[in-house]
Formats: C-alpha cells, structure tokens, sequence
C-alpha cells in the first residue's frame, strides 16, 4: 500500500497535472511513480471515509480516482464495482459532471470483453480457412476491435515484470496472427497452389483495410506473417497474385522497409497522432521504452531530474497519449468474428510446440508438388496439413529410395566401355586427338 503521505502529494501532483494534460512530467510521474495499489480493498475505503468525512473533498478525490482508473494500474472488476457504488453515492454534489464522467470511465473499464461472445464457439487452428467466409473490411474490423485494450495501455507496462496485461494482451495478438497467416497460407498451398495464391490475396486485402483504419499493430502482424520464410519462398504464390494485390504487397513492403528502421511508418502514425484513430505497433514502443528505461533519471550530485528524460517521456508516452485521445467509433461487424479472431492467441498455446522445420515440411512439399494431399477444402487444420507433408515427405524419400541408381537402369550389353586415353600434352587442341 502506498503511504499515506507519499499518497497525498501523489494526488496533489496528479490533479496539477491532469488539469494540462499535454504535460510532459504527467507522463514521467505515471511511469516512475504510480506503482500498483496492492490491497485495492484499503484504497476504495480510503476514500469512501474521505468522502464521508469531508463533502468538501468531493471534486477533489474524484479528480484523484479519474487519474487512477484512466493512466494508472488498473483496477480488478470487483474493485472497480465497489468504486462504482462509492462514486454513484457522492455524484450528485459534484460539480461540472465530474461524477457522471468518472463513472462512465469506470464502466468502460468494467465492460473489458463482452460477455455476448461467449455464446459463440470457434476453433481456427482446426478450420485454418474459416476466416475466409468473411469480407475483407469485416476481418480488419474485427481485428482491430480486439486490439482495443491500447486504449488502456499505460507507461508503467513496458517496466513491471511480468509486463502489464494491456501490453501482454497485444503482444499476443500480434504474435499470434503472424503465425496464423503464414500457417493458413501454407495450407492453403497445401490444396492447391492457386488456394495458396488466394489465400495469400485475401490477407494482403484485409493490409489494405487495416491502413486505412490506422490499425498499423496488426497491419504489422499481417506483414510479418506473410515474410516468414516458408511462405516467402513459394514463388507462384507472389506470381498468381492478381494486379491489386500485387501493387498493395509492394507497398506495404515498403512501408516496413527495415533498413530505414520503418521510418515511413513511423512518421504516418505520429503525423496521425491526436487528429485519427491510431494503433501505433507495440514492438516500435517496447524498443523505445527499454530505451527510455536506459536513460538516467537523476543526473549530478544534487539529483536533479534529468531534462533528456522528460524529452524522451514526452516523445513516447505523450504521443501515446495523443493517440488515445481518439478512440475508433463503433466498427461493423459480427460478434462471432471478433470471437473467432481472439480464439487464434488463446488457443494458440496449442501449437507452441509446433516448430519450424513442420511448417517448412508443408512448405517443401507445396513447392515440389509430387501428389495431391487428399484434403477436405471445407475445414482444415493445421494439424491435419502437417501430418499430411510429412507423409508425403516420407513417401517420396521411399520412392526415391525404390528407384535403380544409374548404372543398374542401363543394360549392361548397351554400356559403353570404359577406355582410358593418355594425355599426348598439355595442350587443350590435341587433348582429344
């Protein structure tokens, strides 16, 4: 529990900085100082008694726990529940909807995942194309509204071991969806080369919806999922692209272009930070952070704060808080996508053990083509995909084995006789004289 004088002008720091929002100390007081509140129960009573004792206090503590459900550690459900009451109780004496406001935050915080979904059952690893029955913008909708925890992500995440659960959920998402794409292409290529190419096309056309809503975390993953190298080295799936796909493949590749250390991207979503709705990629965060967490934060033998450190927690946190100033509106699309899609990274764990080389098997075998692999194009896992290349792997090294070598396959009346000649000289003109 934090003490209750070290609580006191942590308020005191927060309302000042809460009131200018664009503060950079705002940024750098949430990351090194807001700490989880251990006993969450001790904090809610605290200011259920500060409310009772002094209604003046009111428009204070409010300002307080806006603070804390917004930027800081977030609240477990049931405590949030009780904050809930406690607020609702003492609103109607707030000033300037200040209760009304903070009780929205909290509901926003309480309705995380909703509880809809769980009405709707749905196994991608086992149906790796189920996706497909789905338009292109519905994908990317629904792909972006499971990233909706960026909105609650907060400084301190990227520092507390283990990493805090917004930051978590989206590292899982991304990773995740990487791994599905290139898998559900792989086994599309499994069906038929122009499957592969299809499956490959509609993926690059779920990119193009994911630009265009700013959503460039999964727009990320997608990008990731199609350069894994068993997928990037099947020529014909790049070559039976249609035209469109083609032009939107080249400029994503751009976008990403690593030895400009993404650059381009990075400039489009800071130009769009505060004016659009924007998902700046995670991993860009995490590198910058860790490269935060290096800087000194007191420099000289009096400890004063060092002026770089602010600059720099400004640059990361501020732009994040821009960005999570304009939220996306209400996307179209059906809750049994959004379901289907959170099932790829919560069952993913699944297929942790499935290594490199399985996929590179249905990779060989999508490239060599010797038989088909009997697969039903209705639902197919990827289970069922790789068992299937390792048969077909096994085999051809059988056939290959059962066909005669060279010199068996020539009958030994139609052999030619070994005749050794002697070299006359050096010279290459009478070598075969």
């Amino acid at each position: 529990m934090i003490p209750r004088g070290l609580m006191k002008a942590l308020q005191d720091h927060l309302v000042e900085c809460f009131k200018a929002h664009s503060n950079p100390r705002l940024h750098f007081v949430l990351h090194h100082l807001v700490k989880p509140v251990e006993e969450e129960d001790a904090f809610i009573n605290h200011i259920r008694t500060q409310l009772e004792d002094d209604h003046n206090m009111v428009n204070f503590l409010f300002e307080f726990c806006l603070c804390v459900v917004c930027l800081a550690f977030p609240l477990k459900v049931d405590s949030l529940i009780d904050l809930k009451i406690v607020v609702r109780k003492h609103s109607p004496i707030a000033k300037h909807g200040l209760g009304e406001k903070l009780l929205n935050e909290i509901q926003k915080q309480i309705v995380f995942e909703s509880p809809i979904l769980g009405r709707w059952s749905a196994d991608p690893w086992n149906d790796m194309l189920g996706w497909m029955k789905w338009a292109d913008v519905e994908v990317a909708n629904a792909l972006t509204s499971i990233c909706e925890p960026f909105f609650r992500l907060r400084a301190w995440e990227f520092s507390s071991k283990p990493i805090g659960p917004h930051l978590q959920h989206l590292n899982n998402v991304a990773n995740a969806l990487s791994m599905y794409v290139s898998s559900s292409i792989l086994v599309g290529c499994a069906i038929s080369q122009k499957e592969g190419s299809n499956v490959a096309g509609r993926w690059i056309g779920v990119m193009e919806h994911l630009f265009k809503l700013g959503n460039f975390h999964m727009l990320y993953a997608v990008a990731m999922g199609l350069g894994k190298h068993q997928v990037d080295r099947l020529s014909f799936v790049w070559e039976n692209l249609t035209s469109k796909a083609s032009k939107t493949k080249k400029k994503m590749d751009r976008l990403f272009d690593p030895t400009d250390r993404m650059s381009k991207v990075s400039k489009m979503w800071l130009s769009r930070a505060g004016k659009e709705p924007t998902i700046i990629s995670i991993f860009w965060l995490v590198q910058k952070a860790t490269l935060f967490e290096e800087t000194p934060l007191l420099i000289g033998v009096d400890h004063k704060i060092n002026p770089d450190a602010l600059v720099a927690s400004e640059n990361i946190f501020g732009q994040l808080a821009k960005m999570q100033s304009v939220s996306y509106p209400s996307l179209c699309c059906l809750e049994e996508t959004c379901w289907f899609f959170l099932q790829i990274h919560r069952s993913v764990s699944k297929f942790a053990d499935v290594a490199d080389d399985k996929l590179y098997s249905l990779s060989d075998n999508a490239k060599r083509r010797e038989k088909d692999y009997n697969l039903n194009r209705k639902q197919i896992s990827l289970e069922a995909a790789i068992e299937s290349a390792e048969s077909c792997s096994l085999d051809s090294e059988i056939e290959q084995l059962k066909k005669p070598s060279r010199s068996e396959s020539i009958p030994e009346s139609t052999q030619r006789p070994v005749v050794f000649l002697r070299k006359k000289s050096l010279s290459t003109n009478n070598l075969w004289n």
